[in-house]
């Protein structure tokens, strides 16, 4: 980036984000993260082992 976004009087975001990497959504809280693994959904709690979520 050479920085002349910050100037421009408008910037076209569909340019600007194309080909950005994908990554899955990931839940995670003090006890729990959720997460897709090859089209399934795994759950680990309390920093055991993963499992599938139960559906």
């Amino acid at each position: 980036m050479d920085g002349k976004n910050f100037v421009a009087p408008s910037i076209d975001w569909a340019a600007l984000t194309q080909e950005l990497p994908q990554t899955e959504a990931i839940s995670e809280n003090e006890n729990a993260i959720v997460m897709p693994y090859q089209d399934k959904v795994y759950i680990r709690l309390n920093g055991g082992d993963w499992v599938p979520y139960p559906q």
